[in-house]
């Protein structure tokens, strides 16, 4: 046809019919480099909405150890350097918890999900949407944003996974894969934008046909993002996790014409 969709399968097929464990193979070709940044520091991270502090000694072997008043515990986590001036951070907790925070100077974003299992082989996902504070007080939030909204671009994650999403409004968004095992695969999924800083965002989003949250770090600058993705595998029935990056291309933006 000399269309670019040669190939293409016959049938509609449902976002959720792929399982996680094949579509995180090779979703990660394009992730940055973990970096050390964050080795043998200690950080407390003091939360808006108010409660405990939680101070956190991060090991350089991608092991950290946490304490929130009484309570303590050990967790993995990697570190990536989004800019010069700011990190975003994968940190597995548990099994059934992640977070990915996005650090700029003394304040702090993060998406804290949870996977509740059900008992019967599922979970349902709940994500938190936490700012805090780094070594002192929060300081002024990062505010939601719609300069995302009308735009499409389309995400290379490695060499045989490319998305696009369309940004629908702040709340609201497409994806659609062009390559990968979830080809020809989409959905609506809710989402949250976050401006951290001049074109860089806290993106992320629950899908509604499976317990899944994606959280990333999106820099138009650069036309890169980096974040990590955190669901419930239905076949496997246990948690998965992969740190990812992508490289973008913005293939149109729309501009809405208001009522007159």
């Amino acid at each position: 046809m000399g269309d670019g969709v040669e190939g293409m399968e016959a049938g509609f097929r449902a976002a959720g019919e792929v399982a996680l464990t094949e579509q995180f193979d090779n979703h990660d070709g394009y992730r940055p480099r973990a970096s050390a940044a964050l080795a043998g520091a200690v950080r407390t991270f003091v939360p808006a909405a108010g409660g405990a502090a939680v101070t956190v000694e991060f090991g350089a072997d991608g092991s950290a150890a946490w304490r929130r008043g009484e309570a303590s515990g050990t967790a993995s986590y990697e570190a990536l350097e989004l800019r010069a001036d700011a990190l975003a951070l994968a940190v597995r907790l548990d099994p059934d918890r992640s977070v990915f925070a996005v650090l700029v100077g003394e304040r702090g974003i993060a998406a804290v999900t949870t996977l509740a299992r059900d008992g019967s082989g599922g979970a349902d996902e709940r994500t938190e949407y936490v700012q805090f504070g780094v070594d002192g007080p929060p300081g002024a939030p990062f505010e939601s944003t719609a300069d995302l909204v009308g735009k499409r671009i389309q995400w290379r994650y490695s060499s045989t996974h490319s998305f696009e999403h369309i940004y629908l409004n702040p709340s609201a968004y497409c994806w659609h894969c062009i390559e990968g095992p979830e080809r020809w695969i989409g959905d609506v999924d809710p989402c949250v934008h976050h401006a951290i800083a001049p074109g860089l965002y806290l993106f992320a989003w629950s899908e509604t046909v499976v317990p899944f949250n994606g959280a990333v770090a999106i820099d138009l600058d650069s036309m890169t993002s980096a974040g990590r993705f955190f669901g419930w595998d239905t076949e496997r029935a246990e948690p998965g996790q992969i740190v990812v990056g992508a490289r973008g291309t913005l293939l149109n933006e729309t501009a809405y014409v208001p009522a007159r």
